[in-house]
């Protein structure tokens, strides 16, 4: 993948951006659209697009290749993890705040935003990767971040991983294991369906960027600083890793690019949930959001160019 490819794709999603921010500030998207939205690309939309790439889509990968994707995602997973209990350390985050940049560290919004640009940037193969590391995803922040979150006293209830998302992953697994294919009706209709979701999804990111337009936040600079590592540096040295490893391409660039989306909006939801002082995860996900086109752009450009190197 070339870099001019990557700019243009980037430019017709900063467009789409544009749009939800327009929407917004002529009041057709209000709070409560948007929050119907929201539910209708999760719940629907997304898992729709990623069954869509599944029967559809040019996917090319084994049974073995699945494996050896959801091992690497753990893998990452838990180095993430690390890294998130160092770093706050590092740059000398207060006790109180320290179990926020932990899950920030770790749980990108890699489902809701992630899968979405993969569909736009990436090919079929590159966004099955995400498909899969949506379902690590999910077993670690109900497991590891929900139990950082709560300091280690918070129930784990595994009931919270089923989802439209992870059973429609394991359809995908299925399908692409057992070469099955749909018949053409539910085809097209899961196409269409999916069809939409960069679309929506964007629209909304332009919502979220509109309404912080209009606040006045103080970011502050250990959370800027923690964020730019996360979402530029750290995708990029494990880019780096993974492609000397001599691991596939399409592999290399789901993994960057999951590393450089905003942080997920999940911690946030499970910190309100238990009545936790949520300022640092909203102002994390603000911050984030609003440099995330610039990062993947960054990141996947430098992985492009890497790739294209032959080193």
């Amino acid at each position: 993948m070339g870099i001019l490819i990557i700019l243009q794709q980037m430019l017709m999603l900063a467009i789409l951006v544009a749009i939800g921010i327009l929407l917004f500030k002529k009041e057709i998207l209000n709070e409560k659209v948007t929050q119907s939205l929201s539910i209708l690309i999760i719940d629907i939309c997304n898992p729709a697009m990623m069954l869509s790439a599944a029967v559809n889509g040019n996917i090319n990968l084994s049974g073995l290749d699945l494996l050896i994707a959801l091992a690497i995602s753990i893998l990452v997973l838990l180095a993430l993890c690390i890294w998130g209990f160092f770093m706050p350390r590092l740059l000398k985050v207060g006790k109180n705040k320290r179990r926020f940049y932990e899950v920030m560290a770790v749980y990108t919004n890699c489902g809701f935003m992630g899968i979405p640009l993969a569909k736009a940037i990436l090919n079929d193969n590159a966004m099955i990767y995400l498909v899969i590391f949506n379902v690590a995803f999910s077993l670690f922040f109900y497991t590891h971040g929900v139990s950082v979150l709560g300091d280690g006293k918070e129930k784990i209830n595994l009931k919270n991983m089923i989802n439209s998302g992870l059973i429609v992953a394991i359809v995908i697994v299925i399908l692409c294991v057992f070469n099955i294919k749909l018949p053409e009706f539910l085809n097209n209709t899961v196409t269409y369906i999916g069809n939409a979701t960069t679309f929506l999804s964007m629209i909304l990111l332009g919502v979220s960027l509109a309404k912080a337009v209009g606040k006045k936040v103080i970011f502050g600079y250990k959370l800027i600083l923690f964020s730019i590592l996360r979402m530029v540096l750290l995708p990029i040295v494990l880019a780096l890793i993974l492609h000397y490893l001599a691991f596939n391409d399409d592999l290399v660039y789901a993994m960057a690019l999951i590393c450089a989306m905003p942080n997920a909006n999940m911690p946030l939801i499970q910190a309100e949930k238990i009545r936790l002082n949520t300022s640092t995860l909203s102002k994390g996900v603000l911050f984030t959001t609003l440099i995330s086109l610039f990062t993947v752009t960054v990141v996947l450009s430098f992985v492009s160019g890497i790739i294209a190197s032959g080193f």
